[in-house]
């Protein structure tokens, strides 16, 4: 009598290649998911960076009304910290992220008879992550008068 054996299929994975299939999943796993960490970083410092110009915005903005059209009297050279201007609303951008704003103010002379004031509006903060590192944000802006010339 004659025993029949039957061959085994061979079609299926060996614990090796289960392994390095694994290694190869794990290392491709590990660098997408890097990819998504530091987008959402950069995400969060263009949130911080869209709030800090529109702190500048707004600054700018009340600037221009409180001068009135008087340009030359009301914006004095050099760098400023007036309350009523530069005080950041309470919330998480002045007290988490040590948010300050300030503005700068130089005069130069565009002709003869044109002079133009350059504003800059800078707002400072402290990112806290990935490290401890300040940042700036400023708006710039020029505006010019004429100056009327006596003889």
């Amino acid at each position: 009598m004659e025993i029949k054996v039957k061959k085994m299929n061979k079609k299926g994975f060996t614990l090796l290649e289960v392994l390095v299939a694994s290694l190869i999943l794990a290392v491709v796993g590990s660098g997408i998911a890097g990819v998504y960490i530091m987008e959402e970083r950069l995400f969060v410092r263009t949130l911080h960076r869209l709030e800090a110009v529109n702190y500048a915005r707004g600054a700018l903005e009340k600037l221009l009304a409180l001068t009135g059209g008087d340009l030359e009297v009301a914006l004095k050279e050099g760098d400023h910290t007036d309350p009523e201007i530069c005080d950041l609303p309470d919330g998480h951008f002045k007290e988490r992220f040590k948010g300050a704003l300030s503005y700068r103010v130089d005069e130069f002379k565009v002709s003869e008879i044109t002079n133009a004031k350059r504003i800059e509006v800078i707002v400072k903060w402290q990112e806290k992550f990935p490290k401890k590192e300040d940042k700036k944000e400023s708006l710039v802006t020029v505006l010019s008068f004429l100056e009327i010339v006596m003889d």
